[in-house]
């Protein structure tokens, strides 16, 4: 019998250098991290469409669709084609954080990876799930400065355009990533800054390999040479610079992708935690103001929603890409 691969969890806000990290971490012979299809996030709502898990067809259902769902990715599990059979054979009990972590096993099998990783930022809101299961991964906050995440969300088709929904979002995740780890994991987390990491990612990383037991490999700089890499790259327009090396000029950019009233919007609903995590504001957090009112509000709405109608058709391929697993979510809440 196979053992149990141990899970990584990257936790914080999307558009931090998940990817890079990610590819890094995959390069590392004793850890795989393949694209995430996101299961926590996508199927934690749908749950209730299949009613109790503890009846065989409903679990099975489910499995079914996961698996579907993980082999129609944007960026494709080299090696992997998932089937129910695989999955149940392997479940201990019938919950979803149970198929998450089956799924991710059976993938560093091919590796024979002692971890497996899932970059899916998202997890953060499903810590107390993934400890109730006895998962007990490894935590990596991955924290960047969050007026560069909403500069960088501009250029994605994912997530939203506006600072003011943006920095509602970072904010939280931050704090949450925090307070969660903190009570769930307080020997199992190292945070890592984007801004140190790609300055220098050896030095970033060691106190996360340190925390697993492992030791730096050179070959993991090289991840842009990587078939994973290319896979990514050609699997949509935000992950083209994965086959390029680390850019470590690649920080304090939102200034010139921001302008100053965007700026300020940001600074004014999460300023405070900017400092917190050590970053510097641009304007002074006690002579802004942080009450925005309804009508303010709904203008940052219609935008919102204007930008990212745009993103969705400037960026056809990663639209394309997305259209299998969208087709698959609709087939799965119109079945019954």
């Amino acid at each position: 019998m196979a053992i149990e691969s141990i899970p990584i969890l990257v936790i914080g806000t999307q558009r931090s250098g998940s990817n890079l990290l990610r590819l890094i971490l995959n390069q590392h012979p004793q850890i795989d991290a393949p694209h995430p299809p996101h299961l926590l996030q996508i199927f934690y709502p749908l749950l209730p469409l299949y009613g109790n898990l503890q009846q065989p067809q409903n679990f099975k259902q489910l499995v079914q669709d996961i698996a579907d769902y993980v082999n129609v990715n944007p960026v494709p599990w080299d090696g992997l084609t998932l089937t129910a059979e695989a999955i149940l054979q392997r479940c201990a009990v019938p919950t979803l954080p149970e198929v998450f972590k089956v799924v991710y096993q059976l993938k560093a099998e091919l590796k024979n990876a002692r971890y497996w990783c899932c970059k899916s930022m998202a997890n953060v809101y499903y810590i107390p799930e993934i400890e109730a299961a006895g998962m007990q991964p490894y935590y990596i906050h991955l924290l960047r400065d969050g007026r560069d995440v909403a500069a960088s969300f501009k250029n994605a088709i994912v997530g939203d355009k506006h600072p003011y929904f943006i920095a509602r979002q970072w904010a939280k995740e931050q704090e949450l990533a925090r307070s969660m780890t903190q009570h769930y994991a307080p020997n199992r987390i190292t945070v890592i800054r984007y801004e140190e990491f790609i300055a220098n990612p050896k030095a970033a990383l060691l106190p996360t390999l340190s925390m697993l037991g492992l030791n730096w490999s050179d070959d993991m700089l090289n991840f842009y040479l990587s078939d994973e890499a290319k896979r990514t790259a050609a699997s949509g327009e935000m992950w083209k610079n994965v086959i390029k090396p680390v850019d470590n000029t690649n920080a304090r950019h939102y200034s010139e992708k921001m302008n100053a009233e965007e700026i300020r919007i940001f600074e004014a609903v999460a300023g405070n935690t900017l400092v917190e995590f050590g970053y510097k504001t641009d304007n002074n957090l006690a002579q802004l103001s942080t009450d925005f009112t309804a009508e303010e509000i709904a203008s940052f709405k219609a935008v919102n929603e204007k930008l990212k109608a745009e993103a969705k058709l400037k960026y056809t391929l990663d639209a394309a890409v997305r259209i299998p697993q969208q087709q698959l979510l609709e087939q799965i809440k119109n079945r019954n």
